[in-house]
């Protein structure tokens, strides 16, 4: 996981509240050509934020997931999950 800075942050678009950081979320996912069920409907997302100019993005929940997706494979998300994407 990438440790987020003060620097990075303020270089980054903050959202908080669940109905606005998913729509920038999806919006982000589907600008670089990823799906946009990467986050279930049972992960309340309280911060998103995204530095573009380093391709970080991250995502801070409000408890730890787990998601059965088939038959002996279950899915974790922590509270606060980050990344570095770019396009495709």
């Amino acid at each position: 996981m990438a440790l987020v800075t003060d620097e990075m942050n303020i270089k980054a678009e903050v959202y908080h509240s669940d109905e606005i950081c998913r729509k920038k979320l999806n919006l982000l996912l589907a600008k670089i050509g990823l799906p946009n069920g990467l986050v279930t409907a049972s992960q309340e997302i309280e911060e998103y934020g995204y530095n573009k100019g380093m391709g970080l993005v991250w995502l801070k929940h409000r408890k730890k997931v787990e998601q059965k997706v088939a038959d002996n494979v279950v899915i974790s998300y922590d509270t606060i999950m980050s990344a570095y994407v770019e396009p495709h």
